[in-house]
């Protein structure tokens, strides 16, 4: 695995840890990172925008499809 692959299983292994087997939470925040990945909502403000263009790309994790 790459660099990036076990960034992402890792943050998964956290938010299914914190989900507890809680199927709606865990699609909730799932969900929020798909609103990063596309930049929607409060992740499109222009500040968050720009932190996207400022951030190592290690760090952008939600560019990968969920």
């Amino acid at each position: 695995m790459d660099r990036y692959t076990n960034t992402i299983s890792g943050l998964l292994d956290v938010v299914e840890k914190h989900a507890n087997g809680n199927a709606i939470l865990l699609s909730k925040l799932t969900s929020e990172m798909k609103l990063f990945r596309n930049a929607e909502h409060d992740f499109g403000r222009v500040s968050a925008r720009n932190d996207r263009t400022l951030l190592p790309p290690g760090i952008l994790l939600f560019s990968y499809s969920m």
